[in-house]
């Protein structure tokens, strides 16, 4: 990238200055001159370095200048023409794709633009199936496809690019969960074979991850055996990364693995704002507070969910999805069971309520492109009511949580920001007894519930307890079986 900064009479000093050169000689290899014409109010830019497409961008600031709101002009040849505004100060910058000539790293990148990546690198020692490196239960290891060979087509990748292999061995069935994770700037895809497929390509995959960070692949039961494991990426991508495997109890049930850790609560932004119904107890005079109500909306992907493809979702107000009938429940299942509603997504099942005076919003967004897009809807602000026999009560809480639908099936639920009920009041809608405490789901079912080969399946999380409480940060995660 080179910069030029024209003073206001630039005309008149470009009559008696036919050239002038811009920082000649800096390290990405582009050197910018610009001169007067070939119209009277025009200027030329040259340059010479770099490989094209060349982009040009100018700004009467240098801050931020190869900015898209800057943009004026993408070319191959090595010079442009202007016409600017005459009386500013303006800035110019050119960039290319890539250097002049530079050698090439061993960090995933072709560095040196010639269509190869990574050439010339060490090759890892588990380049291919005939010396992969074992790997061990629960042990993290590190690794790298840079530096080594395309060796094998993966069945989940349209195109692919360098691979290594890992290797380990069931003494007894079990569930499996393999991670990978990059710790450079790429998307590794993982596939597992059986030992004696490893070097079959494409179609002998038992379960296969498109490139994602990190990369998962969760097997619900495996047989005793030996197997391999093919890390690959897509095409003209490597790069270094974490790997381990995880053994369970042979899982009968549909499968979902859940991981419960913690992460950063990002609200959502450039979202789409959903209307809420200004509803009293499930009916709607208009008046408000917003309690009991439901908003069907359409899903930007095909979502599976325990075997079913689903592409509507149904969001009820008291913090719960279902892709089933919504019977507007707002007593949650401790524990999660067969009863309606159905086919759901406790991110936080309890007495829920969109509070106009804070206000609450329910938003959503679509974040990412096929095959690894997200819809991500985000309950901002949700305050929280319990009913005892004579009086329901208003906890008076602000609570945020998100709940992203993964284009490959997998489901995540992520903690935000939340505050103490004003009075204390037990589940029942009772004043004794009670604690300020429902904000952390003491009130509250966590989990995901639905139908499998004619029975029901619940992964149920936590309900009505303080033990593990629902705090800012927390990130819940159901990996969908491979």
């Amino acid at each position: 990238m080179r910069l030029i900064r024209l003073p206001a009479a630039f005309v008149a000093l470009l009559l008696l200055i036919p050239a002038l050169p811009v920082f000649p000689g800096d390290p990405d290899g582009v050197t910018l001159n610009i001169s007067r014409g070939p119209g009277t109010a025009e200027l030329t830019l040259t340059w010479n370095g770099g490989q094209p497409p060349f982009t040009v961008y100018r700004s009467d600031t240098a801050t931020g200048l190869v900015d898209p709101s800057h943009f004026m002009a993408q070319v191959a040849e090595r010079n442009w023409i202007d016409q600017p505004p005459s009386g500013q100060v303006l800035f110019y910058a050119v960039t290319s794709p890539c250097v002049y000539d530079p050698p090439e790293v061993c960090d995933g990148t072709d560095n040196d633009c010639d269509g190869e990546t990574d050439e010339g690198c060490p090759v890892p020692p588990n380049d291919d199936c005939t010396a992969p490196t074992a790997l061990f239960d629960g042990v993290l290891q590190e690794g790298t496809t840079v530096g080594a060979a395309d060796d094998y087509v993966l069945g989940c990748l349209s195109g692919d690019s360098r691979d290594v292999v890992y290797q380990f061995t069931l003494a007894a069935p079990a569930s499996v969960l393999v991670t990978v994770t990059p710790t450079t700037s790429w998307e590794p895809a993982v596939a597992l074979r059986s030992i004696d497929s490893c070097e079959t390509s494409g179609g002998a995959d038992l379960a296969c991850s498109s490139p994602r960070n990190p990369s998962r692949i969760n097997v619900p039961t495996l047989p005793t055996g030996s197997y391999a494991i093919v890390v690959d990426g897509a095409p003209g991508t490597s790069g270094n990364f974490t790997i381990r495997y995880d053994t369970f109890a042979p899982d009968t049930t549909y499968g979902y693995r859940v991981l419960d850790s913690t992460g950063t609560f990002v609200p959502l932004a450039d979202a789409v704002s959903v209307s809420i119904p200004l509803t009293e107890w499930g009916v709607d005079p208009g008046l408000g507070p917003g309690d009991e109500w439901t908003r069907s909306l359409s899903l930007p992907f095909p979502f599976k969910y325990f075997g079913t493809t689903y592409n509507a979702v149904s969001v009820n107000s008291n913090h719960y999805l279902t892709f089933a009938t919504d019977p507007l429940a707002y007593m949650n299942d401790c524990p999660l069971d067969d009863t309606s509603p159905d086919e759901m997504i406790a991110s936080f099942w309890d007495d829920g309520l969109s509070n106009a005076g804070y206000p609450s919003q329910l938003l959503y967004a679509v974040q990412g492109t096929a095959p690894n897009r997200r819809f991500v809807l985000e309950f901002r602000d949700w305050d929280l009511v319990s009913c005892g026999p004579v009086n329901c009560y208003l906890f008076q809480v602000k609570a945020s949580h998100q709940v992203i639908l993964y284009e490959n099936g997998d489901i995540e639920l992520r903690y935000g920001p939340r505050t103490a009920a004003g009075l204390s009041v037990d589940c029942a809608g009772a004043t004794s007894g009670g604690t300020t405490d429902h904000h952390l789901g003491e009130c509250a079912t966590i989990g995901i519930e639905g139908t499998w080969e004619s029975h029901v399946d619940a992964d149920m999380v936590q309900c009505n307890t303080e033990m593990w409480p629902v705090s800012d940060g927390r990130v819940i995660y159901f990996v969908h079986p491979n």
